[in-house]
């Protein structure tokens, strides 16, 4: 069990009920024609550390057997580099310069609320909307409360496992939901998040429980990062991390099995959308640091994205490169609604023929002194851009997927770059009330410099 503990300032109601603009007036009879739709999103989760993407150990067969029931996405890029800009992307499909939820100047800013996002949009065609929270971001003043009608932020103020995480869920299926329309539930899964700290027999599935290197899995944040940047880390060190990562990532796996599992055992999992997505991955010194919120190489901006059930059979992984933007259109088409909107210019519905070649950014930090850094992507070329320092440099994937041989930029790669950085923000979000607290917090998680 990992703690967050956050100053006395940011303690607020551990639930709070219909948020946003107030009560979004239910217009649709979802009940004859949309599916439940269950959006899982799991922390830190990289996709090259899921069996089903490539990785030799076998941690995750449930994301695995949804892979086998539906459909994969071989490149699924994340937005950002933190939590807050990648799940509000993930909410409203937009890219960070659009939504501008995220960090800037040391200041945090959530989801606007003119902005129309899933729970809405869903919340006022019938469905009824469960959102279950697991960090600080998540909690109240951000935002990620409009449009649902129950959520609790108990592990925003805590982090809870998977297990809590279930069983809250669970308790509102037989509590809350009425069973007469769909629901959209959103879950979200903090437990690869560091530190790395599993339960047993998770912590010993690799290296023996109590191994020497284990203290850094649950040191400080501030205390490894500097560890590692002053080279006082051994390779048994970096070991451990990573078999307790995948500790980590083995134990939230199996818990979402058995959610799954009672699903079933419930008679809903035959009419429910299930995706499994993350909001970004994690580094391993791939290019010289750890954890994430620095970087937007592969390792932390390569994330899983696993959809199915109603319109998603069949098996197989699609080597489209997609976004997390295209999951907002997917999941309205999926639903059977038809609306436009702003995400309409960034994201596409992956239930459509597939678009090759489109130009995705990546952008957000929750540091501000990196916040001038980009990265596009188009097709297999990948470019990286500072526009205060006008640096940039370009990387092959084909032949480098790691992104360690840095090539001269293309120069009509650099102009969608500076194309995306003048895009017109769609909102401009609000100061999070609070904010110099709560980038304390984020300090002490490691986020900040």
């Amino acid at each position: 069990m990992r703690y967050i503990l956050l100053a006395a300032a940011l303690l607020a109601p551990v639930v709070s009920c219909g948020g946003g603009r107030g009560e979004p007036e239910r217009t649709g009879d979802a009940g004859s024609r949309g599916p439940n739709v269950l959006l899982l999103i799991i922390d830190t989760l990289r996709a090259d550390h899921v069996h089903c993407y490539g990785y030799p150990r076998r941690i995750t067969p449930t994301l695995d057997s949804l892979a086998a029931e539906g459909t994969m996405w071989a490149y699924c890029q994340g937005q950002a580099a933190w939590t807050l800009p990648a799940i509000a992307t993930i909410f409203s499909g937009l890219p960070e310069r659009a939504h501008l939820a995220g960090m800037r100047d040391d200041r945090l800013y959530g989801l606007d609320p003119d902005l129309d996002v899933l729970p809405e949009l869903l919340r006022r065609r019938g469905w009824e909307t469960v959102g279950v929270y697991n960090v600080p971001v998540l909690g109240p003043g951000y935002g990620f409360d409009q449009g649902m009608d129950h959520v609790d932020t108990q592990g925003c103020r805590l982090a809870v496992d998977a297990d809590v995480i279930n069983s809250k869920f669970l308790q509102w299926l037989d509590e809350g939901w009425s069973g007469d329309a769909p629901f959209l539930a959103v879950l979200h899964y903090f437990d690869p998040h560091y530190p790395y700290d599993p339960p047993a027999p998770y912590d010993g599935m690799f290296t023996p429980a109590g191994h020497p290197s284990t203290h850094w899995a649950t040191a400080p944040t501030k205390m490894l990062l500097n560890a590692n940047r002053l080279g006082r880390l051994e390779e048994e060190d970096y070991r451990r991390l990573k078999d307790l990562y995948d500790g980590e990532v083995a134990f939230c796996d199996a818990e979402i099995g058995k959610m799954l599992a009672e699903l079933r055992r419930r008679g809903l999992a035959e009419g429910t959308v299930v995706i499994a997505v993350a909001d970004h991955g994690e580094e391993f010194r791939e290019h010289g640091g750890l954890l994430h919120g620095f970087s937007l190489h592969r390792e932390e901006t390569r994330v899983p994205l696993l959809i199915s059930g109603p319109g998603f059979g069949g098996g197989g992984a699609d080597s489209t490169v997609v976004s997390q933007m295209d999951i907002l259109p997917t999941v309205l088409e999926a639903a059977g609604v038809e609306e436009s909107g702003p995400w309409s210019d960034w994201g596409v519905s992956l239930m459509g023929e597939p678009v090759e070649d489109r130009v995705l950014p990546s952008s957000g930090f929750a540091s501000s002194d990196l916040g001038t850094y980009l990265t596009v992507r188009q097709g297999d070329r990948r470019l990286f851009w500072d526009h205060v320092e006008d640096r940039a440099v370009l990387f092959d994937l084909a032949s480098d997927p790691m992104e360690q041989e840095s090539l001269p930029p293309d120069s009509a790669l650099l102009e969608q770059a500076m194309l995306y950085w003048s895009t017109p923000a769609e909102v401009l979000p609000a100061e999070v009330p609070g904010t110099q607290a709560r980038v304390e917090v984020l300090r002490d998680l490691g986020y900040c410099r």
